[in-house]
């Protein structure tokens, strides 16, 4: 990650450069901000522009809004004070602690799109295969290796039930006979309902809308084990801003109710800002270090 990072670091000063703030000297002019914007939605930006003149008036200082920027290029921004609040996963935040001090301003609570679940399914019809042990020796499939839920979660789950060496995970007969990545919820699920592996994980917003779809229907596998929801996804923040800035911003995010934003940027009027989950931030902590990807 932190290679990485380093061979990121150009990118961000072409794309970022001449931007950066004088928080040392805690005189910050301006707030830069990655807000969320789709491009096939042409309300999107309007829906933002609403969103950042409010909180520029909630702070009394102007905030621009950045937009196009991968998650590691951010990270760069962020470390090079060229960007202050970014969104992002809980994953991402804690890589991007190895570089940068920040903190997690606000998550997202969205009632009608909550996170889905990890989930180990088989299909219905192995009758053989009724708990985790029974995968032993078995052929299953995976997203790919940077999937939280359809790679990394249910891997801590197999090597922290197992006692498995987490290097060799993917090696033939460490614990499966044969692992694959199939690139996509979708792929794993189908791989397993048509026996072309003996088992799969999908997160199950993913098995819903499937099945939603038509695709398959709840009679063609059974579900093994069920993981607890993924950490959901939210702003982290510079600290280097400093401690009444922050409050002040968390405060805004907390407090916006703005139903027409949250149902263009998050696809429901329900959604809010909450106030971070630290213990899934900390359960995720504990995977990278089990996992050995500190």
């Amino acid at each position: 990650m932190k290679k990485l990072l380093a061979g990121a670091a150009a990118l961000t000063g072409l794309i970022l450069g001449g931007c950066s703030q004088d928080a040392q000297a805690n005189e910050v002019e301006a707030i830069r901000i990655g807000l969320m914007v789709d491009e096939a939605n042409p309300q999107s930006g309007i829906a933002n522009e609403a969103f950042r003149q409010a909180l520029e008036e909630h702070i009394g200082i102007p905030v621009i809004e950045t937009e196009g920027l991968t998650h590691l290029v951010g990270i760069e921004a962020m470390r090079g004070g060229h960007l202050d609040i970014m969104f992002t996963s809980p994953f991402t935040f804690l890589n991007a602690q190895e570089v940068v001090d920040v903190e997690f301003l606000a998550m997202m609570d969205n009632p009608d799109s909550p996170a889905g679940s990890p989930t180990i399914i088989t299909a219905a019809d192995r009758d053989d295969i009724n708990s985790l042990e029974d995968f032993r020796g078995k052929s299953f499939a995976f997203v790919d290796t940077t999937s939280l839920t359809g790679f990394l979660l249910p891997k801590y789950l197999f090597v922290t039930t197992f006692g498995l060496n987490p290097d060799l995970f993917m090696h033939q007969g460490e614990f499966f006979s044969n692992s694959i990545l199939a690139g996509g919820h979708d792929a794993t699920l189908l791989a397993a309902v048509n026996g072309d592996v003996d088992g799969a994980v999908a997160v199950s917003t993913a098995i819903e809308n499937i099945v939603n779809a038509g695709v398959i229907s709840d009679d063609d596998f059974k579900v093994i084990y069920t993981m607890e929801r993924s950490p959901v996804p939210g702003y982290m923040i510079r600290s280097e801003l400093g401690g009444e800035l922050i409050a002040s911003i968390r405060e805004f995010f907390l407090a916006y109710a703005d139903e027409d934003y949250f149902e263009v940027a998050f696809g429901s009027p329900n959604a809010r800002f909450a106030a971070p989950d630290y213990s899934a931030i900390d359960h995720l902590r504990s995977l990278m270090q089990t996992l050995n990807m500190e």
